[in-house]
């Protein structure tokens, strides 16, 4: 049967600019969306208490696993190499999660003799090979003096990860219960979801009574083999058993992609039945490790369904749309959305990029606490919800925790609008009965600007004769400008190409606005960004290099159920993407209890006329709550809050302070710092109290390299603290921990620094490299000098003595303000081996030149 949604999308194009769907109300509508009874919703993952199992001992060949040793005495060929050291190359007896590798990948270790060889990269390029091995395409590649079939020992590779994960899908040797065994994350080509491990001959049963108009619903796959030196599944026969009918049979094959699967029920509803979830095996039973993906059964609604759809838009600055002021006509199906929104003129995001964005976005916390804190998704799953996320940046992935709550995510690094918004309105279609949250990212807007068709050079009338390739990243726009090769009409042709990516988002956007209306039940949308472009606005180009308005002002819509008529309705209020999960929970009528920790405030008592009573006390406390802003990783590290109209920003560094009068100068382009440094006290009390950290008066210590000798740094009354500032604050490209980079200098290789009891003297022993920042955080007054004392005699000093040598050290002092952040990634993640699939899709996206 042809759906509605296909209908619509063969019948329609965008929607007339400025149009008001008919449906939009007059009045004020009622923006909460309480639980008014869509289908019932069974979650098998969630029932396995109430399941019987019968599931295999294990499905590989032999009586047990191997625990991840491979012994390798054939199947090597010779690949070139020199008359002393050949290159010999083989499969790879086990899976991978990347082809390339530029480090030995975790956890494995190739032996000869009994002995680890070294890892190295670059064999296959190599024509003077030293001994080592490496990965290298998804082949095993060995450099030896001898051929590898003469080895005796033979070579082995050791990789235990590879052991665990055997006995993991082994139930027999897993010492799982089978409720743990069959709950899993799998993902297979693009698509991680939540799934049921049912390895054949397997089977779960429940006892329940089956709905008005049932339907089950789920996915079925195929894990991939783990030891590649096994063969390959041939195929697991699936059913769907009531009782001793079989109501579906079809099945699991393709490790590369789940398959769609829906049953109709409705000839057992309201029956008291036992169903069954069937895996049979091929001819052999090996490698039949069946996954049937979000099992769901749901019956007829008996209510409005629910559905909140997220539209997360990639590196679009606001001030870009024609509903927040734009003269180009870059967004006229955005703009129809806006006239039926809630529009905040004045949102910010965390930081100028993408992922400490969309976690603050997702959880309502700040970026470093927001780690480890259950997403949006997970709350709402926990409410019945069915959730799904489409995402189109490698750093959305789910190696960072973005699919955690999500029991479909599809992740296709740079995906184009066009492909989003089908996955989505097909995912939206198959949930249309069941309460639903739907995170739909969109990249286009990010530079390469390379819009489809006619929407490429819409905004570009001549292509200027430019020095750099038509697909430049921000490295060759950053060369040239320093080159001095970027002029007026060069930046004029970017920005146009950039105005013509955002012509096509608003474009297919407008298909999937048009999709939602068509469905049924209470659609709730919001839209929002991530972070902002600049275009020499501050004579730089991209992000993720300042803390200026062009980059952390966001667009943060959100329309009602049905959309309300005579927008856009502004709200001036100051707000941040750590106000959206708060919000969407109220709206939502999640009970606080429920909730997890947010550091932002909900916004439902601006948006719903119930709540209209708590409004005035919500906008006394928004004026009177600072926000922090920074998390930059391509340039020196620093800090901004932004308060009732203005701006303040501290470099970690050097104490440079900047301070801005957003009303009356938002270009950012007066900094006030030297002209008003009485209002900079209370500014330093507002980033304090925005970041938790301590802000205020102290001295620098430099040090400059040379390690010499201990000494203590003597203070004529107590200081607050001291210690070693990050070393990756003073870069201009800091060291991406999650996708496995390491710093240059850690800060215990700058030096070691305590305090006395008594807090007057600063004790600072030279580390390693002795190249560093420290810092003397004061109190309130700052001290007159201070004393060098050591193994010379004791030196009284000012607090801005310049360059100093002392026993066998240089430094410089220099008073200024000093923030001591209290957290970072370091302490909130753990760094993952890098590995050069990742490193690709950086590269593809302009992250990494």
């Amino acid at each position: 049967m042809i759906s509605l949604l296909v209908l619509l999308l063969a019948s329609c194009g965008s929607p007339p600019v400025g149009e008001i769907p008919a449906a939009v109300h007059s009045e004020r509508p009622r923006t909460a969306m309480p639980s008014t009874g869509a289908a019932p919703l069974w979650r098998a993952l969630e029932q396995l208490d109430e399941a019987s199992f019968q599931l295999p001992e294990h499905n590989l060949p032999g009586e047990r696993p191997s625990d991840g040793v491979y012994e390798l005495p054939d199947g090597w060929r010779k690949a070139g190499g020199s008359d002393a050291v050949a290159l010999y190359k083989r499969d790879m007896p086990l899976t991978l999660p990347a082809k390339r590798y530029r480090q030995a990948p975790a956890g494995l270790v190739l032996e000869v003799g009994g002995e680890a060889l070294s890892y190295r990269r670059d064999l296959d390029r190599s024509e003077r090979p030293r001994p080592g091995w490496a990965v290298l395409g998804g082949t095993l590649w060995l450099a030896l003096d001898q051929p590898p079939a003469q080895l005796d020992p033979p070579a082995r590779l050791l990789h235990a990860a590879t052991g665990d994960l055997q006995r993991r899908f082994s139930y027999g040797l897993s010492g799982m219960s089978p409720q743990e065994f069959v709950t899993v994350v799998a993902t297979l080509g693009a698509e991680t979801r939540s799934c049921m491990l049912l390895p054949a001959p397997g089977q779960v049963s429940w006892q329940l009574e089956l709905p008005p108009g049932a339907v089950l619903q789920f996915g079925v796959g195929l894990r991939p083999r783990i030891d590649l030196a096994t063969p390959d599944s041939d195929g697991v026969q699936v059913q769907v058993r009531v009782g001793e009918q079989i109501a579906w049979s079809g099945s699991a094959s393709s490790t590369e992609a789940f398959e769609e699967v829906q049953v109709d029920l409705g000839a057992w509803s309201g029956q008291q039945v036992e169903l069954t979830l069937v895996t049979d095996p091929g001819d052999t039973a090996v490698n039949d490790l069946a996954l049937l993906s979000a099992p769901i059964l749901f019956g007829e609604p008996q209510g409005a369904v629910r559905r909140v759809v997220i539209v997360g838009i990639d590196t679009l600055r606001p001030d870009h749309l024609g509903a927040q002021g734009y003269e180009r006509a870059t967004s006229p199906e955005l703009d129809a959305l806006a006239q039926g929104s809630y529009v905040f003129e004045r949102a910010y995001a965390p930081a100028p990029r993408t992922k400490p964005s969309f976690r603050s976005s997702f959880t309502g916390r700040y970026p470093l606490p927001a780690v480890h804190t259950p997403t949006f998704g997970e709350v709402v799953r926990e409410e019945g919800f069915v959730t799904g996320g489409f995402a189109a940046n490698v750093h959305l992935v789910p190696r960072f925790g973005f699919n955690d709550g999500f029991d479909h995510w599809y992740y296709d690094n740079g995906a184009k609008a066009d492909e989003q918004v089908d996955r989505a309105l097909a995912w939206l279609e198959r949930h249309q009965q069941v309460d639903t949250f739907l995170f739909l990212h969109i990249m286009d807007p990010h530079i390469f600007y390379e819009a489809p068709g006619r929407y490429k050079n819409l905004f570009v009338e001549d292509s200027p004769p430019l020095s750099f390739k038509r697909r430049f990243n921000r490295w060759d726009i950053s060369r040239l400008d320093k080159a001095g090769e970027i002029g007026a009409t060069e930046r004029e042709f970017i920005e146009g190409r950039y105005d013509g990516e955002v012509r096509y988002t608003s474009a297919e956007l407008g298909r999937l606005f048009a999709g939602l209306d068509a469905l049924p039940g209470d659609t709730l949308l919001v839209l929002h960004t991530d972070h902002g472009e600049e275009f020499w606005d501050h004579e730089g180009f991209e992000h993720n290099h300042t803390l200026y308005d062009e980059l952390v002002r966001t667009a943060l819509w959100i329309r009602p159920p049905g959309g309300w008529q005579g927008g856009p309705h502004r709200i001036e209020e100051q707000v941040g993407l750590i106000d959206l999960a708060p919000t969407l929970y109220e709206l939502l009528d999640i009970p606080r209890a429920r909730w997890p920790t947010v550091d932002g405030r909900s916004l439902a008592p601006l948006l719903d006329p119930a709540m209209a009573g708590e409004e005035p006390d919500l906008k006394r406390e928004l004026a009177e709550r600072p926000l922090h802003v920074g998390y930059l990783m391509y340039d020196t590290e620093r800090w901004a809050v932004v308060h009732r109209g203005g701006k303040y920003i501290l470099h970690t560094i050097s104490g440079e302070e900047e301070l801005y009068d957003l009303d009356a100068d938002p270009g950012e382009q007066n900094d006030l710092a030297l002209d008003r440094p009485q209002d900079l006290p209370a500014w330093r009390q507002r980033l304090a109290q925005a970041t938790g950290w301590p802000v205020g008066p102290g001295l620098r210590v430099t040090l400059k390299g040379r390690k010499g000798e201990p000494f203590e740094l003597v203070f004529p009354a107590p200081v607050v603290e001291a210690g070693v500032l990050d070393p990756e604050a003073g870069r201009s490209r800091r060291a991406n921990l999650e996708w496995g980079e390491s710093p240059k200098t850690l800060p215990a290789e700058v030096a070691a620094v305590s305090l006395s009891e008594d807090r007057t003297r600063v004790r600072v022993e030279p580390g390693s490299k002795g190249r560093g920042t420290l810092y003397v955080l004061f109190g309130e007054e700052a001290p007159q000098g201070v004393t060098v004392d050591g193994s010379e005699a004791a030196r009284e000093l000012g607090l801005d003595a310049g360059s100093i040598a002392y026993g066998g050290n240089r430094f410089e002092l220099a008073s200024g303000t000093i923030i001591a952040p209290r957290d970072s990634m370091a302490e909130r993640v753990e760094r993952t081996a890098d590995d050069d699939e990742a490193i690709e899709a950086l590269r593809a996206l302009g992250y990494v030149e």
